[in-house]
């Protein structure tokens, strides 16, 4: 369903205007590479779809065709007349910069999350806790409308909304940072509690990196030990929690727990299987040898020995 499509019965007649007298709004940036594309299509077979405007010459759709015929040289251009009311006009301007690729993901969240509050103001009965949720609906849901207009799947629909609710108080700090266009790493973000995000976007941006690299045990990990002051650094708390390959060569035997004769038998008897608990550490230690390297899971290589 073209967005066009869903304000029809609120069209007036095509006419054509002067591009110059076309206001696009403020917040609008252009994608050079899908202006020229349009340019070339319009040289080849003219403007197919006229774009759309409010009676004062507020754009409402077809931005990129609009700053394509301009580089065409053209003068005027071919319009829909729209008669919307406030909601109304706004929720096309949306549908509009959700076409635009230079969206980031938090962008596009915080868009569609806006959508949602319009179109369920205006259509109250489409909220799952209205009325009977198991009796048959008249309109869709908000997630099915979009999805029909935005191509977006439920799924992913749902996850930017879920984004873009937790983290709207945050969103000011995420803006201009690596996290802003990462999907996968503003939905563990938005998982947090409020605390632990606010811990989490104080690291620098080499931090966030490793920290997201790491199993979502591990991150909860560091991240309960900063937040608890435990280790004073996130080099501290990731070197404890992390697992950590220490090779063969690099262990002293005199470091080793006595039960060990040597580093090599330590590697010998993790490779039979054997997996041991150091008696002077408070926590488990949950070692295995790979290749020439013995893996150690929770504690660093200094806990080993302690």
């Amino acid at each position: 369903m073209s967005q066009e499509a869903e304000f029809k019965p609120s069209v007036k007649q095509i006419v054509s205007i002067s591009i110059s007298s076309v206001k696009p709004g403020h917040t609008r940036t252009i994608d050079d590479r899908k202006v020229k594309e349009l340019a070339k299509s319009l040289e080849e077979v003219g403007l197919q779809q006229p774009i759309g405007i409010t009676k004062d010459n507020d754009l409402v759709f077809g931005f990129h065709r609009l700053c394509a015929c301009n580089s065409l040289g053209w003068k005027t251009i071919d319009a829909i007349i729209i008669t919307l009311d406030e909601l109304h006009l706004e929720l096309a301007q949306i549908d509009e910069n959700l076409m635009r690729a230079e969206l980031s993901q938090l962008e596009e969240a915080t868009l569609l999350n806006r959508r949602k509050e319009i179109y369920e103001q205006l259509h109250p009965e489409t909220k799952r806790s209205a009325g009977n949720p198991h009796a048959p609906r008249q309109r869709p849901s908000f997630v099915e409308q979009t999805h029909d207009v935005t191509g977006s799947s439920r799924a992913t629909i749902e996850r930017k909304i879920q984004i873009a609710t937790n983290l709207e108080d945050v969103a000011d700090k995420i803006k201009g940072t690596p996290l802003e266009n990462n999907q996968t790493k503003l939905l563990a973000l938005s998982r947090l509690s409020p605390p632990e995000r606010d811990t989490v976007l104080k690291l620098t941006q080499d931090e966030q990196s490793k920290l997201f690299s790491l199993s979502q045990d591990e991150q909860s990990g560091i991240i309960a030990k900063l937040l608890t002051k435990e280790t004073p650094t996130f080099d501290s708390a990731f070197a404890l929690i992390h697992k950590v390959a220490v090779p063969v060569s690099e262990l002293d035997p005199g470091e080793l727990d006595p039960i060990f004769s040597s580093p090599l038998d330590l590697m010998e008897r993790l490779k039979a299987g054997e997996k041991k608990i150091c008696p002077s550490c408070s926590s488990r230690l949950l070692l295995k040898a790979e290749d020439n390297e013995i893996v150690i899971t929770k504690l660093t290589k200094r806990g080993l020995v302690e």
